[in-house]
């Protein structure tokens, strides 16, 4: 959830989030809290970060 908020951040204000990679940031916080990176594996398993076609 607090990777997904990032990404939130990086699409509804870009210009305040120009420096946040939300990858990367997903990385971080996993790391922070399980130890690993992992996103990659979320990644390809549920699609990972991307604009949604509504």
């Amino acid at each position: 959830m607090i990777a997904d908020a990032y990404y939130v951040g990086k699409v509804l204000y870009p210009e305040q989030f120009t420096d946040v990679d939300p990858e990367k940031k997903a990385d971080e916080i996993f790391v922070k809290f399980l130890g690993k990176v992992i996103y990659n594996d979320l990644k390809a398993q549920y699609g990972g970060f991307k604009k949604l076609d509504l």
